[in-house]
């Protein structure tokens, strides 16, 4: 375990991080704040260096294009600088030298035994003052280290994590396995794809930009697990017609079209607004197909306010194909596990665990 003496360097990281940050503040759109973890990757990677020279995105381009072809994370990273160019060509001479400074002036043992935490910090951190940003594609650690704690997988299990936002149960599920996800928002994904990086977890990971609706499971596998919060009520272009009926909101196929993705052994997590469990017409067949068919293992109720930036009350799904107890479904009741303030909503996730895994 770390000792409090070992984690000052992290400590100092993030108060420099922070005064890259500021730099930035009144003269760049805070949408363009998120351009700090690129720099911080480009640093961490050896792409930028301590010479402070003036990186513009095609320099950067090209110190990618000389990492060695055999190299795994070459791929990732040009990829992501292609989705910054434009935040990149928008700092100036000034700004460019003093970020560097700062980032470059974080000690090594930082960037290559707490860059994780680090990232971490800073994306949080981030997403906060970005208001829809946040509500849309990232989840609480806490949220989602209990989710991805649900399920017991064998190691090298295959999961697929569609509408993957910022690769959060990517980030957080323990265990070796083999990870497919999906995202379809440009920056979204490339921020995701660093977290990976960050997180050592882009070695075993096909992490797509693409839409997730029109190429679900482009991998044709069958998977262990399959785990997602899809977009609330968010509806698709057309809608889908199946045995349940015609939806055309996306948790609902996600539901659907993760079912026909497990193997025979598999099982789905979803975070899905309360609505659906009283919704009729389609959300009411299917409902009644997770019943009939003993598919439904778990429903946990919580409060609203822990998702950030949404504060209607949620509801997690665990769906189970070789479910141990026959004929029962467990209903959890999360309410007393969140300490709230007057800001926010923390969810106590490893108490609740310990509870649901007796």
């Amino acid at each position: 375990m770390n000792s409090e003496y070992d984690m000052v360097p992290l400590k100092n990281a993030e108060d420099i991080v922070w005064q890259a940050v500021n730099i930035l503040r009144g003269n760049t759109s805070s949408d363009d704040f998120f351009i700090i973890l690129f720099l911080l990757t480009m640093v961490r990677e050896g792409v930028i260096d301590e010479n402070h020279d003036l990186y513009l995105s095609a320099q950067i381009q090209k110190k990618i294009n000389l990492i060695d072809e055999g190299n795994p994370k070459k791929e990732y990273l040009s990829k992501i600088s292609i989705q910054f160019e434009s935040s990149v060509d928008k700092l100036t001479g000034i700004q460019i030298e003093e970020l560097l400074r700062l980032l470059t002036s974080i000690g090594s043992d930082v960037y290559e035994n707490h860059f994780g935490q680090l990232f971490n910090f800073l994306l949080y951190e981030l997403t906060k003052s970005q208001g829809r940003f946040g509500g849309e594609y990232i989840l609480p650690k806490e949220v989602a280290i209990f989710i991805s704690s649900l399920v017991s997988l064998e190691e090298s299990s295959k999961i697929y994590n569609p509408f993957s936002g910022l690769a959060s149960f990517i980030t957080f599920q323990e265990g070796n396995h083999q990870f497919y996800g999906q995202e379809i928002n440009s920056k979204t994904w490339a921020i995701g794809a660093m977290r990976l990086l960050a997180s050592g977890k882009y070695l075993n990971t096909n992490y797509d930009l693409t839409d997730s609706i029109l190429n679900w499971n482009n991998y044709d596998l069958k998977y262990d697990l399959v785990i997602s919060n899809p977009p609330f009520r968010m509806r698709m272009d057309e809608a889908h017609e199946s045995e349940f009926g015609k939806t055309r909101y996306v948790e609902n196929f996600f539901i659907e079209k993760g079912i026909e993705s497990l193997n025979d052994e598999g099982k789905l997590v979803a975070i899905i607004p309360n609505s659906f469990l009283s919704n009729p017409l389609y959300e009411e067949n299917l409902r009644k197909h997770l019943v009939d068919n003993d598919l439904l293992e778990s429903v946990i109720s919580l409060p609203g306010g822990l998702l950030y930036n949404i504060g209607i009350p949620i509801t997690i799904l665990v769906i189970n194909k070789i479910k141990n107890k026959k004929g029962l479904v467990r209903l959890v009741d999360g309410t007393s596990f969140v300490e709230k303030d007057r800001k926010t909503s923390v969810l106590k996730y490893s108490t609740l665990l310990g509870i649901i895994h007796t």
